[in-house]
């Protein structure tokens, strides 16, 4: 694919951008890693390394304290087979800039189902479901022609999105991303103010339903970035950061439900005796405390076209977006390519941010074009808490959820 070098964008991104430029402060280039084969030679010779070299490895880098040698013994089981599953994906590479696999992430200890248990809701699709529906919010307008985009955009360099997040070992993905797309929303139409607002809230208090796909927000169970959307409207805006911080991630808080929790489909609410009000919506939430209101939300790029999405991403901003994870939990860096998981949006349990998009190449100078996406695990997984995955394919799902906050 051969890049295009335009000047800036067209009229597309002049009106969302040019008041913003004028007033927000420039920060240096992102730094991502060299996509040369140098680099994933010693990538892939790590990987061959003594097993319990690699392990104490692990160890050290995530701080892990096991309670006896016989769970250790049982982790060190599963890092073994989680090695073979890794260097078995980066069998299937062919290209130098596709994703290299490894054991140095945080997960590299847990089972493919534990993993699954403790950070990814279910999927958007729920058993029982008569069948997907997307739902749509507003539809953007477009003030140029999507189908001429700028070779690179990153939001991070227009200081519209907040430091790496963690949600810790619970499946509150849905409520990071809808936050990252309302705190970009908010730089960019304050002209720089970049802000990190209150995960937590949303959690603690989103009660939403969406019965056509047998769907809800259930806090550290999983829910629906749009779902988020609607509650943020509903409730008046969110606080900040700061004044209702994050716990559910370690179980630091042990909020009840909110009212109106849907015990059905999200599973059976904490016993009564076991949560504690105090740490619930009801105790924590101070309307006088809200810093950021939205007004509605739209959807991105509706008939799934990449290019289209990438107009109107460096039009409005950082795009909330539901993708399959099943690659990430062993991904070390490179860009993702569709072969690695599915693109069914039914296949969609994991929500992360879209903040850009470039372009590779590989040791015979091969272009490939990416996604720059934000996950919340943390940044000692993947790059620097961030995958790159390939544009123009559906990626993982990448086109068939997108949606973003609207301030007007």
């Amino acid at each position: 694919m051969k890049t295009r070098r335009t000047a800036f964008a067209l009229a597309l991104v002049a009106s969302a951008l040019l008041a913003h430029q004028a007033s927000a402060t420039r920060i240096a280039p992102i730094q991502r890693p060299v996509d040369d084969i140098t680099d994933v030679r010693l990538a892939l010779a790590e990987l061959e390394q003594d097993p319990e070299v690699l392990f104490e490895t692990f160890v050290s880098i995530h701080g892990r304290e096991y309670p006896n040698e016989a769970e250790r013994a049982l982790r060190f089981e599963v890092f073994t087979a989680n090695l073979a599953r890794a260097k078995e994906m980066n069998s299937r590479r062919e290209s130098s800039s596709e994703a290299v696999y490894g054991v140095r992430g945080p997960f590299a200890d847990l089972t493919a189902e534990e993993f699954r248990q403790r950070l990814l809701p279910k999927p958007y699709a729920r058993p029982g479901a008569a069948a997907l529906e997307r739902v749509m919010g507003e539809e953007l307008e477009l003030t140029g022609t999507y189908s001429d985009v700028p070779d690179f955009w990153d939001w991070r360099e227009h200081n519209a999105v907040t430091s790496v997040k963690n949600q810790g070992g619970v499946g509150t993905c849905w409520a990071f991303s809808a936050v990252g797309s309302i705190e970009g929303q908010h730089a960019i139409k304050t002209g720089g103010n970049l802000v990190s607002l209150s995960v937590e809230q949303i959690s603690d208090c989103d009660n939403g339903t969406f019965p056509q796909n047998n769907s809800a927000d259930c806090g550290p169970n999983g829910g629906l970035p749009f779902m988020a959307f609607e509650y943020v409207m509903n409730a008046g805006g969110l606080e900040l950061e700061s004044a209702y911080p994050y716990c559910i991630g370690d179980w630091s808080c042990n909020p009840c439900f909110p009212k109106g929790y849907d015990e059905h489909i999200c599973g059976h609410r904490l016993p009564a005796d076991k949560c504690d009000p105090k740490d619930s919506c009801d105790a924590k939430f101070d309307p006088s405390k809200i810093a950021v209101k939205i007004d509605t939300w739209a959807s991105i790029a509706p008939d799934k076209n990449e290019t289209r999405m990438a107009a109107e991403l460096v039009q409005s901003g950082p795009v909330s977006i539901g993708i399959d994870a099943e690659s990430l939990q062993m991904y070390w860096f490179g860009i993702i390519v569709s072969r690695m998981c599915s693109s069914d949006p039914r296949a969609a349990d994991h929500a992360v941010l879209l903040t850009g998009f470039g372009t590779a190449k590989d040791m015979f100078f091969q272009e490939m074009k990416y996604w720059e996406v934000k996950n919340s695990w943390g940044g000692s997984w993947g790059e620097k808490g961030y995958f790159r995955a390939r544009f123009g394919t559906n990626t993982c799902g990448i086109a068939n959820h997108g949606a973003t906050a609207i301030i007007h």
